[in-house]
């Protein structure tokens, strides 16, 4: 190498110090993905499950069900318009809702008791509202079987001898609405059972003592469809 080569190799700029650089993937979206997906899930969770439930209600148990649809539809309307609804509330609330069975109608205070605390006779206020009822079963056949059900508050009989108690209350109180149906026009032979929970099923288990507890049910079984097994 000659000094002239020697002398341009000492004056060359110094070469650049290459660092490597280490690849790091970013996770911070990730999260992102995974909840998308869990939400997909989830959300085909519960379209399976009501579609499940659907299935049940309608189609599997092999009922006929077109007069108990039709039943609800009336005493939900007149239920809400005078002279049993006050300015359109209405004194006591009837609900409805389909069950394996049928339909229930269940009678719940609103702005009158339905029954006093104790007691297993049905509030004035409330006898329209059985009328209703009665008037709407009545446009189905009498192979529509009718359940009465009864329920109280939580608060005990202070007697020793605990000859009577919710449990007993519960039952008097369903035969009250059993009575008020009959008395309606309802043939007796189509109601298949009086049943008494006492305080066992409150509405409000938050507040079990609370009026709304004391209520009655009426369920109105829908007859097997035309061709159905039982």
């Amino acid at each position: 190498m000659t000094r002239r080569n020697e002398a341009l190799e000492d004056h060359q700029p110094p070469r650049p110090r290459t660092t490597r650089v280490r690849h790091v993937e970013s996770t911070e979206g990730r999260w992102k993905l995974v909840y998308a997906d869990f939400v997909t899930v989830l959300m085909c969770f519960f379209v399976v499950a009501w579609a499940s439930r659907l299935v049940l209600v309608s189609d599997q148990s092999g009922l006929d069900r077109t007069c108990t649809d039709q039943i609800a539809d009336l005493v939900r309307y007149y239920a809400s318009r005078p002279p049993i609804a006050v300015k359109g509330d209405a004194v006591i609330l009837v609900t409805n809702d389909a069950t394996v069975e049928g339909v229930r109608f269940t009678l719940v205070d609103a702005q009158a008791e339905l029954f006093k605390r104790g007691e297993a006779v049905i509030a004035e206020k409330a006898l329209p509202y059985f009328g209703i009822i009665s008037q709407a079963i009545k446009q189905c056949s009498r192979t529509h079987k009718i359940r009465i059900e009864g329920y109280t508050d939580a608060y005990k009989f202070q007697t020793a001898a605990r000859a009577y108690t919710n449990w007993e209350l519960s039952a008097d109180r369903a035969n009250a609405a059993r009575r008020q149906l009959l008395l309606s026009g309802i043939p007796e032979e189509q109601v298949m059972a009086v049943v008494g929970y006492g305080d066992s099923q409150p509405v409000l288990p938050q507040n079990p003592m609370s009026a709304v507890n004391r209520r009655v049910s009426i369920t109105v079984l829908a007859p097997l469809a035309e061709g159905s097994v039982p």
